[in-house]
């Protein structure tokens, strides 16, 4: 039978051992801790060298991820849509004797003065029907393109931004400017889809309201502004943000998919004598124009690559897409 002294002395060794497992515990947790911690630390350092190697590789990787005759398609399928929403609007919209739109300022600069006083004029139903059309096509092609050619929302950083570019296609290689456009426009235009068409579809419409209103547009529910606005949203909405889509996808795949060259959107300015090197004629290629015939606008949006040549001194043009013109004896 073991004595008092010896159980004594096993409890002394037995806390002991126990101790020193529980001190040894402690140490591989606190080992495990850290060894957490680092672990997580070098994953995160992975995460911020696979975003550096992202965007180097954005930066350096000169492949175009679409060719020149996609854009043309994306192009072609925009103009498409804007031609069909025209149509149907001008089609579908009542106009009265008198023009509704005092004040045409603010039209002027995209229709031209003419345009507008053609507009103005109270032709008869068809003539009419078919100016507004014509006018519609315009003044959203117009917004298309000023969107479009836009680097962001805020004025002030968009003239720098652009100021900048410049700078560089002057000094740098078309890849490397091209590389820095791709980078830039893709983080610097658009937030998600919803933000952009809340910044891009009042511009269009209040346009088309414009060009109504200059007509005579006398539809049942256009007695106010706001009461034009609703009127508009509710019967062309859908098509004005099928516009809007077709146009970012158009915008995204020049400026942020094309590095080995400069794809712009391009219209013909108003006023010009037609030039079948620049334009095409909306009528048709078998039309003849006479030499006193001058653009009254643009139909559908062009494309054009500027290219500068071997010693930097000039830039040429080469044409993915003539813009469509309608001319002023069209309207006659």
């Amino acid at each position: 039978m073991p004595s008092r002294g010896s159980e004594s002395s096993d409890e002394e060794r037995s806390r002991r051992e126990n101790s020193k497992l529980r001190t040894e515990l402690s140490t591989v947790q606190k080992q495990l801790d850290a060894r957490d911690i680092e672990l997580r630390g070098l994953q995160d350092l992975l995460d911020v060298r696979t975003r550096e190697l992202q965007d180097a590789r954005t930066y350096l990787d000169t492949t175009d991820l679409v060719s020149g005759g996609d854009v043309v398609s994306m192009a072609e399928a925009l103009n498409a849509e804007i031609f069909q929403t025209a149509a149907y609007m001008a089609d579908s919209s009542a106009f009265g004797a008198k023009c509704r739109l005092v004040v045409t300022e603010e039209v002027d600069p995209w229709l031209g003065a003419d345009f507008v006083e053609i507009l103005r004029s109270g032709k008869d139903t068809e003539a009419r029907v078919q100016c507004v059309q014509v006018a519609l096509q315009a003044s959203l092609v117009r917004s298309c393109m000023a969107t479009i050619a836009m680097w962001h929302p805020e004025s002030k950083i968009d003239e720098g931004l652009r100021q900048l570019y410049s700078k560089i296609q002057k000094t740098s290689l078309v890849p490397v400017a091209g590389r820095w456009r791709v980078m830039t426009r893709s983080k610097s235009k658009y937030s998600t889809p919803e933000e952009t068409e809340k910044s891009y579809i009042p511009w269009m419409v209040r346009r088309a309201i414009l060009v109504l209103l200059l007509a005579g547009w006398d539809s049942d529910g256009t007695k106010t502004w706001e009461a034009c606005v609703d009127t508009v949203m509710e019967k062309y909405g859908r098509r004005i943000r099928d516009i809007v889509k077709l146009m970012m996808r158009l915008d995204k795949a020049i400026h942020e998919s094309v590095v080995s060259k400069d794809i712009i959107v391009c219209i013909a300015a108003g006023g010009n004598q037609y030039d079948p090197g620049t334009m095409q004629n909306a009528d048709g290629p078998t039309e003849t124009v006479q030499p006193s015939d001058r653009v009254m606008c643009t139909s559908d949006l062009g494309l054009k690559v500027t290219e500068a040549s071997e010693d930097g001194t000039s830039r040429g043009d080469t044409y993915l897409l003539k813009p469509k013109v309608v001319l002023r004896s069209s309207l006659a």
